[in-house]
């Protein structure tokens, strides 16, 4: 209603179409659930969705004083695609790594397996590195930390990389805007 009012105040129509508001009304409860969800196929489902109805909003009006929305529905639809692969990507790595999509299993899964050894040796190791220049002594206190704790913590990063690089696009922050 208040999208009405303020439409028909701003923009001197009075005969205005219900499409837009219930896209508006769908973004607006689709942001809602995105703020409250707790898995990550509850998060992927409402941003995907969100994205969707606004690549619908951007091309609605085919025609505004002479230049074509649809082109940039189009852009804005083709680099969310991109974006959904490394947030699927993202996504599946962390699933793969801690065994859970909900966020809260996930942060007790990280807190209860050795990642902060492994990432407190990582830093040594670099500090080190850093200080004394010898390969030796990096590969002494590399040779601490287990092979399988080694591939976790890689595979854990580059999820999360990809992930955050995925709500990047998403939210068109730099470097990722057109």
């Amino acid at each position: 209603i208040y999208y009405v009012s303020v439409k028909n105040k701003y923009t001197k129509k009075e005969n205005t179409t219900f499409e837009p508001v219930i896209l508006y009304l769908l973004t607006t409860y689709l942001l809602l659930k995105l703020i409250t969800s707790q898995d990550m196929f509850l998060l992927i489902t409402t941003l995907e969705s969100q994205n969707l109805a606004l690549c619908i909003i951007c091309a609605y009006s085919v025609l505004d004083k002479g230049v074509s929305k649809i082109e940039a529905a189009l852009k804005l639809y083709i680099t969310s695609a991109a974006s959904s692969g490394f947030l699927l990507l993202g996504s599946s790595l962390i699933y793969g790594v801690t065994g859970s999509i909900n966020f809260n299993e996930i942060s007790l899964q990280l807190k209860s397996r050795a990642f902060e050894q492994v990432l407190f040796l990582l830093e040594n190791i670099i500090y080190n590195f850093k200080n004394t220049n010898n390969i030796e002594n990096l590969n002494t206190y590399y040779s601490t930390i287990a092979v399988s704790e080694k591939t976790t913590v890689i595979l854990f990063t580059i999820g999360i990389l990809c992930f955050f690089i995925s709500i990047a696009f998403k939210i068109g922050q730099v470097p990722f805007h057109l």
